[in-house]
């Protein structure tokens, strides 16, 4: 692993689905990627949270941000704010992981952009290399007093707090969508 990595303090959690709840406020982060189909440029979600409660134990570290791959909707709410901004994140079933997960889809060509590939690939839309590279994300700040629940896997960056005054934000009533 490369200095980069250790400088910006990355730390990854490989673990099964769990049930996640995370509570306002809360992110959607969207960046672009290169569709692997088509090449076009497209943009794509990443759920996200300073902290979350699973199974039974809360989670939150000072300074941490985490993001959420292979995120299944359990209630209403999360699916509604989705499909209301988000209408290329839907559901996909993946035949690399065996289950049904919602993902993001091309808008050009609709072909799925698999999370393992956005969250797990170095220097893709959800794996930062570089301080700058927090320039490129958009922070939807949902702030409602909500909670949401999801069955997910959390993947953690070590001291992505402290790198959101880099990424532009917008709160999410004001978000148009797409």
């Amino acid at each position: 692993m490369s200095d980069k990595y250790i400088k910006l303090g990355f730390k990854f959690s490989n673990c099964d689905p769990m049930n996640i709840i995370i509570s306002s406020p809360f992110f959607f982060i969207q960046n672009t990627t290169i569709c692997y189909k088509c090449n076009a440029n497209t943009p794509v979600i990443s759920l996200a949270a300073v902290s979350y409660k699973a199974e039974g134990a809360d989670v939150e570290e000072l300074n941490d941000l985490f993001f959420f791959t292979n995120i299944i909707p359990k209630d209403d709410k999360l699916r509604n704010l989705l499909k209301t901004k988000f209408s290329y994140f839907r559901p996909f079933f993946s035949k690399t992981a065996d289950q049904e997960y919602w993902a993001n889809h091309c808008v050009f060509c609709n072909a799925a952009q698999g999370d393992w590939f956005l969250h797990s690939e170095p220097g893709e839309a959800f794996f930062p290399l570089e301080e700058s590279d927090w320039k490129n994300y958009l922070f939807i700040d949902y702030r409602n007093e909500q909670t949401v629940e999801f069955d997910g896997e959390p993947s953690r960056i070590k001291n992505g707090n402290i790198f959101q005054n880099k990424g532009r934000h917008i709160e999410f009533g004001n978000f148009p969508g797409a």
